[in-house]
């Protein structure tokens, strides 16, 4: 914004002061979660997205869907080479058709290739104990605002120290209540009706306390 503006420019973002220069003041404010607009205004490239990722799905999108950039698997992309770039459909304005879009496959544990594909969820960001070459992936800062639907996976979240006060909440082994010590593979009794009443308040709890999450996973 402190720079003047340039003869041939691409403005990103909603909060861009160029966008009233450019008579589009307020343009994209109404736009939901992760929808976007890229468009050319005389000799300047817009790229306008809704929060919280509208703007880097655009960039990704212009990268995609005009450029020809594909990123198949982590390990495997197509950059292609080009002399020049003539953009043939513009306003190009998307918008997700599902607000939850991840897969279950390994490649969603790589952070680059969920946020270059425009999904809204990276494993990399769910809970729990993690090795660490998982941990390190959360230095990407792309991945902050994309949802953490692992809250509470498989209850691993759950503390078991609840164990002491409420056993008859866990399952049994042969005939005994178990407290494995390991939440990524303790078992509960989901038929004990104190227990879902639990999950279900500390779930709205989280959410309350989490505005920016939007999917949990109780599963």
């Amino acid at each position: 914004d402190n720079i003047p503006p340039q003869e041939k420019e691409i403005v990103v973002g909603i909060a861009n002061s160029r966008l009233a220069e450019l008579g589009l003041d307020g343009h994209g404010k109404t736009f939901s979660s992760g929808e976007y607009e890229i468009r050319v205004v005389g000799r300047t490239l817009v790229i306008v997205g809704g929060p919280p990722r509208g703007d880097i799905n655009g960039m990704y999108g212009l990268c995609q869907d005009h450029f020809g950039c594909r990123w198949l698997t982590p390990g495997c992309q197509h950059i292609p080479s080009l002399s020049g770039i003539r953009f043939l459909e513009l306003p190009d304005r998307q918008r997700p058709a599902f607000r939850y879009r991840s897969t279950n496959s390994a490649m969603s544990w790589d952070a680059n290739w969920c946020v270059r594909n425009r999904l809204s969820e990276s494993k990399e960001r769910c809970g729990g104990p993690r090795p660490s070459a998982i941990q390190q992936l959360r230095s990407d800062r792309r991945t902050d605002t994309m949802a953490d639907s692992w809250n509470p996976h498989a209850f691993q979240d759950i503390p078991l120290s609840l164990f002491d006060k409420y056993p008859d909440w866990f399952a049994e082994e042969n005939g005994k209540r178990v407290n494995t010590g390991n939440p990524v593979q303790q078992s509960y009794c989901v038929s004990n009706p104190h227990f879902t009443r639990w999950v279900a308040d500390w779930t709205r709890d989280r959410l309350r306390n989490n505005p920016s999450m939007e999917f949990v996973s109780i599963t």
